[in-house]
């Protein structure tokens, strides 16, 4: 399973050229604006991103939960 994770986060940095475990402006936005159909953020993605800044210590537990519910509030 970690391999696969891995995997798919590396087809993504590839891909996107976007890094999902170092801040991002682009990813905050989506944050910002919430889930939208269209978006260019897989909800998977977002939470890598999330999940990822609070590991590699850029975010605390409580900034990344309050980020989460901001992400999926309606």
């Amino acid at each position: 399973m970690l391999k696969a994770l891995n995997m798919k986060l590396t087809d993504i940095i590839l891909k996107e050229g976007i890094s999902l475990s170092e801040p991002n402006e682009d990813l905050e936005k989506a944050i910002d604006v919430g889930i939208r159909v269209g978006s260019n953020f897989d909800v998977e993605d977002v939470m890598y991103y999330i999940h990822n800044n609070w590991i590699g210590g850029y975010i605390s537990a409580d900034e990344a939960m309050k980020k989460i519910n901001k992400y999926l509030r309606p």
